[in-house]
C-alpha cells in the first residue's frame, strides 16, 4: 500500500465527489458538495487546494484559468488504509474485539445477523 495522505472528514466529501464522478471543474465541486453540506465556497475551495497540497487530487489547467481536478488516489486503497488505521488506533487492530463491541453495542436484526454470517462463511 502506497504512502497516503491524511484525510480529514471534510476534505473526504470532496474526494468523494471526485471518485463518484471523476474529472470535475472547481466550480463543479462546490455544487456538488454544496448539495450536501453549508459550507460555502471559499471553504470548498480551500479543501480542494488541500487535497491539491497533499498529492490526493491532480489538475489539469484549462483554457489558461480554468482548472479540472482528478482524484490522485485511489478510493479503494485509501478507504483499506484508513479503514486499518481506524482498527489500529481504536481496537488495538483486533478486528474480533470491534465486531464484539459492534454486535454488542447494537441491535442487529435477523437479516443483518444472517449477512454477517454469509460474510464470514465466505459466501
Amino acid at each position: 500500500m502506497a504512502n497516503l495522505p491524511q484525510i480529514s472528514s471534510a476534505e473526504l466529501e470532496v474526494m468523494n465527489v471526485l471518485w463518484k464522478n471523476g474529472g470535475l471543474m472547481g466550480t463543479e465541486i462546490v455544487n456538488l458538495v454544496s448539495k450536501t453540506n453549508k459550507w460555502g465556497d471559499k471553504t470548498i475551495r480551500t479543501f480542494i487546494n488541500r487535497l491539491v497540497a497533499k498529492k490526493a487530487i491532480s489538475i489539469e489547467r484549462i483554457n489558461g484559468r480554468a482548472f479540472r481536478y482528478y482524484p490522485a488516489i485511489d478510493e479503494k486503497e485509501y478507504k483499506a488504509s484508513a479503514t486499518k488505521n481506524f482498527l489500529k488506533k481504536m481496537y488495538d487492530g483486533s478486528l474480533n474485539l470491534m465486531l464484539t463491541g459492534f454486535v454488542n453495542d447494537n441491535e442487529l436484526s435477523k437479516s443483518e445477523i444472517d449477512d454477517l454470517k454469509k460474510i464470514l462463511d465466505g459466501e
